[in-house]
């Protein structure tokens, strides 16, 4: 047990440099049940730790099984989410910065995660105890008196964090998604599927069609294993690949039917209603900022 509080919360951001977005760190140690977590989509790389609980991880599609003090790193755009297998004390911490934070630096850590497969490992014990002790660090830093030097400090236990996960990442054999000696379960053949015909699958009742399902059925299904509405997980997986498609400087009517969407119109309302602002919007922000 890392944390000794059954409802502790710590969240704050930084920033470090004028041009670039502010990085954030998250620590929360609380009584947690499956659907307290909706699906998430991070225009940053973040760096995800299980410190206590049980639970499953989901990053577009794919199913991991997790241990304390694993790390999983999720890439920008990609749809992921917490599965908790039930009600638990359930602890996490993760850092999440932007994909362009050390461009700038002779040594680029983020160079060695994004050019490696692996989404998923466990460190060893020495890295694991610097892990923890790099946590543990942060957490005395943000909860005691703070001051013009803490943003430094943090940056410096940040860094070190990213560094150690970018070095676990290169070394590490790619993790299978889930263990073998679990069955299939329709729901993973699902995500499978998914994850193969995104931009081919326009609606619920096409994907009911393919597994011989009802559509009521399949909803349900879906709910029940994967803690989320299979309909807005389909659309938070398109909206992901269009968010990615708009950085790289897609136009909106190309990201829109590169995605599946099929109708401008609706695509502008379900990216407004999911990101917050137009996906013309989005594509302007993202190309100023040199992402």
């Amino acid at each position: 047990m890392y944390h000794n509080e059954s409802d502790f919360h710590l969240h704050t951001a930084f920033s470090i440099f004028p041009n670039k977005e502010p990085f954030s760190y998250f620590h929360r140690c609380n009584y947690d049940r499956p659907e307290n977590h909706p699906l998430h989509i991070n225009s940053g790389i973040e760096i995800f730790i299980p410190l206590q609980g049980f639970s499953d991880f989901m990053v577009d599609g794919a199913l991991y099984s997790l241990k304390h003090g694993d790390v999983m790193i999720i890439r920008p755009h990609q749809v992921h989410k917490t599965v908790l297998r039930g009600a638990c004390l359930y602890e996490r911490a993760s850092v999440v910065l932007p994909a362009d934070f050390f461009e700038d630096f002779r040594f680029n850590p983020f160079a060695a995660i994004l050019n490696s497969s692996c989404a998923h490992f466990t460190p060893d014990s020495d890295a694991k105890a610097e892990l923890m002790r790099i946590l543990e660090r942060m957490d005395r830093l943000l909860l005691g008196e703070q001051d013009d030097t803490t943003s430094m400090l943090v940056f410096s236990l940040i860094t070190q964090l990213v560094c150690l996960a970018a070095k676990g990442a290169a070394e590490a054999e790619p993790k299978k998604t889930m263990p073998e000696e679990l069955p299939p379960s329709r729901c993973r053949q699902i995500l499978a599927y998914i994850n193969e015909n995104l931009t081919a699958i326009a609606s619920v009742s096409m994907l009911a069609d393919v597994f011989g399902l009802s559509v009521p059925y399949l909803s349900t299904l879906f709910k029940q294993e994967i803690g989320v509405n299979l309909n807005a997980y389909l659309r938070a997986r398109k909206i992901g690949l269009a968010k990615r498609l708009l950085s790289e400087g897609a136009t909106v009517t190309d990201a829109c039917f590169e995605c599946g969407f099929g109708d401008c119109s609706y695509f502008i309302r379900c990216f407004k209603e999911s990101v917050g602002v137009t996906p013309l919007q989005y594509r302007k922000q993202r190309r100023f900022d040199g992402g």
